[in-house]
């Protein structure tokens, strides 16, 4: 349960997620959280990991393992070679936790990870999707997918999916996206998640919020904070 929202510009990405941990069992769903970081920088290379679906793998929360210097370490060995190994390494690295954290119970059905950031022997800043879903109680599947130039992640895309293809307003719109400044960005991002927000309390749910975090990544590295 996440709100994930990413804009691809022709210089930077900025990516902006929730602090919301939900806890879901046979009992139902409780607020684990509202506080949970989801957003994470390289400190050696200029590229960030966000994460949606499933909060912990194995015994260890999701921040710890991709907080974990030896994962560090395995991706800055391959961010040379450019986004295509990173990828795989990432997948290498987790594949096996993520699948044994989704086959543990029937209500982990999904864990996601969002690499965004700017990579050797591409010409513009990427957003990837490494999605893994439990395909049957004993099978999990990994999908790859590159985002836009906005980009939506999470439970909380129900709520502003529309955003995708239509501008917002007369301000702002994904078609400005890619040529715009990274102030105008952070702005449009940080008035979608609002909009998310209002939209979700008139719903009467609770699926996204909490304590809300922020990157912007240059070629000069990630700049993270709180919002």
């Amino acid at each position: 349960m996440t709100l994930i929202l990413g804009a691809r510009a022709r210089d930077h990405v900025v990516l902006m997620a929730d602090g919301l941990s939900l806890l879901t069992n046979d009992s139902g769903v409780t607020v684990n959280s509202k506080t949970l970081q989801k957003l994470f920088r390289s400190e050696k290379h200029p590229f960030a990991i966000a994460h949606h679906g499933e909060n912990r793998l194995g015994s260890l929360p999701v921040s710890k393992v991709i907080g974990d210097d030896d994962f560090q370490r395995e991706l800055s060995k391959v961010w040379s070679d450019g986004l295509n190994q990173t990828t795989a390494r990432v997948i290498r690295e987790l594949d096996d936790s993520v699948a044994q954290r989704l086959k543990g119970s029937k209500n982990r059905e999904k864990f996601g990870l969002w690499l965004a950031g700017l990579w050797p022997c591409t010409d513009i800043p990427e957003i990837v999707e490494i999605f893994w879903h439990q395909h049957t109680p004993n099978r999990v599947r990994v999908e790859i997918k590159t985002l836009g130039d906005l980009s939506i992640g999470g439970s909380g895309i129900k709520f502003i999916r529309e955003y995708l293809q239509k501008p917002f307003d007369e301000k702002f719109s994904v078609k400005k996206i890619f040529s715009s400044p990274a102030e105008y960005n952070m702005a449009f991002l940080k008035t979608l998640y609002s909009e998310a927000l209002k939209r979700q309390k008139a719903a009467d749910e609770n699926i996204f919020g909490g304590k809300a975090w922020m990157a912007l990544i240059t070629k000069d590295g990630v700049d993270l904070g709180a919002v």
